[in-house]
């Protein structure tokens, strides 16, 4: 009903580019001098959207003579913002980027956006990880076990090669009660998931609106980190800007969207992380919401040093975060156990893990590894080359996955100037590293990374302290973030 009703209304691909170019300028653009730092910055952010609009067209099986060029391009791009990342991490003192329009002005052009991004996600169909991390959650509500056992969700048999059981649980579970409220949940244990016309499959309502939900959530981790270190006009922009990308509009021309709302794997795990990064003056509480992000897709866990020697380098309550990310841990590891039926605890986790890094990263039938929708399953001579696994068959030995690591070292290396900013820019060039490596649609994760460099461009780095016990995006209390929630909200 969503999509027929409101579908007209929302950007199309070309008018979600147009809407991002000239939005970012209107806030942010230096009008004084056209190719200014500042400039170049916001057509940077914008870089991989004309490549990525419309890219199914350039599928391998489709036109084997472009898609090697094109995802080249987008590989590039890809490697451009994981430089630029660690160079904004460490370089030189940045001032803070204030907007260009009136105050007053921010939170009206801020709720317009917002309420676009929403209407996007109501209006447009889930893709891939919303649709199966649905049935995931549906099936866990019908059996009582997570899907990682579910003979009908592993492997690639079942009904999207295994994809139902390849999300963190964090996502599983925030769907559960979603699933349940949209009438979902209700077909016998043993019916058979692949046939549609037996199995009913949950609204896809249901994660609809858990990732209205992940991304709104994610827009107030933004305004909170960037009003503790450079105001709030400064706070409205960055929201404005990010709000304004045509990523989240998916950038479908017709052959499927590759990012924005419509998918929750690119949303959840960094809306969590932002909430992380806003609550960095409670340390226990950020490492709980780190936890939740690793729980929710798993490479927030490269990024996980960086924090810990980000604390490290400040003396800053760093066991206090560990001991938060270890209860976070904890907690996932134990509701995984809990909902395995017939799975002792060690067999458990080890099942839990199987389904993730297989569907992800093998190399077997339909599995990632051997994807063709990318820089490497496009380029089989560097693939054999980067890819080839130097220790037994664990992809976790290959040449890239070694140069990846030691770029998320680096990371815990530049942070050491104990910058908030640092810390944003760090996290956004792992996030955007750790593709470098992926096989399957590397560079089309946008979200992963993306607030993070514009928390690192908007707050700059010459934050005094930013974030320390004494003044932080969180740090003024209930009261103070009761406040913050309320002038986010335009009240």
């Amino acid at each position: 009903m969503f999509e027929e009703v409101f579908g007209i209304y929302v950007p199309d691909a070309g008018g979600a580019l147009w809407v991002g170019l000239l939005v970012a300028l209107l806030v942010f653009g230096d009008f004084s001098r056209v190719l200014s730092r500042r400039n170049l910055a916001l057509l940077g952010l914008l870089a991989a959207a004309p490549l990525l609009n419309d890219i199914g067209r350039w599928g391998f099986n489709k036109r084997p003579d472009i898609a090697p060029w094109w995802w080249t391009a987008v590989f590039l791009v890809l490697l451009g913002h994981t430089v630029w990342a660690f160079v904004l991490a460490g370089g030189k003192p940045r001032s803070a980027w204030q907007p260009n329009l009136p105050k007053a002005a921010l939170p009206v052009i801020g709720a317009l956006l917002i309420g676009m991004n929403v209407l996007t996600g109501l209006a447009k169909h889930p893709e891939d990880a919303g649709v199966y991390i649905g049935i995931g959650a549906q099936r866990w509500i019908e059996t009582g076990s997570l899907p990682y056992g579910d003979p009908q969700l592993v492997g690639p048999e079942t009904t999207g090669y295994g994809a139902a059981s390849t999300y963190g649980p964090i996502l599983y579970l925030t769907h559960v009660p979603l699933v349940l409220a949209t009438g979902g949940g209700h077909n016998p244990v043993d019916a058979p998931v692949k046939d549609r016309a037996v199995y009913h499959r949950p609204s896809t309502l249901a994660t609809k609106i858990a990732a209205i939900l992940f991304h709104l959530a994610g827009l107030l981790g933004l305004f909170l980190v960037v009003r503790g270190l450079a105001g709030t006009p400064s706070a409205w922009g960055a929201v404005i800007l990010y709000a304004s990308m045509p990523y989240l509009a998916g950038l479908d021309g017709g052959n499927g969207s590759i990012s924005g709302i419509r998918f929750i794997s690119h949303i959840a795990p960094s809306a969590l992380l932002l909430l992380a990064l806003a609550s960095v003056s409670r340390p226990f509480i950020s490492g709980l919401w780190f936890a939740a992000s690793a729980g929710a897709l798993f490479y927030p866990v490269f990024i996980f040093p960086a924090w810990l020697a980000w604390r490290l380098w400040r003396k800053d309550r760093p066991l206090r975060f560990l001991a938060g990310a270890a209860a976070g841990g904890i907690a996932i590891a134990a509701l995984v156990i809990a909902f395995m039926p017939g799975h002792g605890p060690v067999d458990a986790i080890q099942t839990f893990l199987r389904a993730i890094i297989e569907h992800q990263e093998g190399s077997g039938p339909h599995q990632y590894g051997i994807s063709n929708f990318g820089f490497w399953g496009t380029h089989d001579g560097l693939a054999a080359l980067f890819h080839t696994p130097l220790v037994g068959s664990s992809p976790f030995t290959s040449l890239i996955f070694l140069i990846f690591l030691g770029l998320a070292a680096l990371a815990c290396w530049v942070v050491r100037n104990g910058k908030l900013g640092a810390l944003a820019a760090a996290s956004a060039g792992v996030a955007a590293a750790v593709q470098l490596w992926k096989t399957h649609g590397g560079g089309t994760y946008i979200e992963w990374y993306l607030p993070f460099l514009i928390v690192a461009l908007v707050v700059g780095s010459r934050e005094a302290g930013a974030g320390s016990r004494k003044q932080g995006p969180l740090s003024s209390g209930t009261a103070g973030a009761e406040a913050a929630v309320e002038e986010f909200s335009g009240v």
